[in-house]
């Protein structure tokens, strides 16, 4: 399914440079963290059919990947955890809420 969603997913950024504009960055202090800054103008967005339908079909993906893999999967992994808790006798910390 991973493999699926990247051939699908359309690079906004890179199909639309005109609409957006992305920079890369980093903390010197900290090299390793590297993040992007994106601009751009919301009622240029809205006006261009062509990014809307590749927008809407990048959120149509991304959310049958997380319905049908991430939230399966995860849901699986919590409740074998709890069989494992269950059968180790293992008992987490709660945290309170603050």
């Amino acid at each position: 399914m991973i493999s699926a969603i990247s051939d699908e997913n359309i690079s906004l950024s890179r199909s639309y440079p005109i609409l957006l504009k992305t920079k890369m960055f980093y903390d010197e202090a900290d090299v390793d963290l590297v993040e992007l800054s994106a601009k751009c103008n919301a009622s240029e967005l809205r006006a261009n059919q062509p990014f809307i339908n590749d927008f809407g079909a990048n959120a149509f993906t991304y959310i049958v990947y997380t319905n049908r893999a991430v939230l399966q999967v995860s849901h699986k992994l919590a409740e074998l955890h709890n069989e494992l808790d269950k059968t180790l006798g293992v008992k987490h910390p709660v945290k309170e809420n603050k």
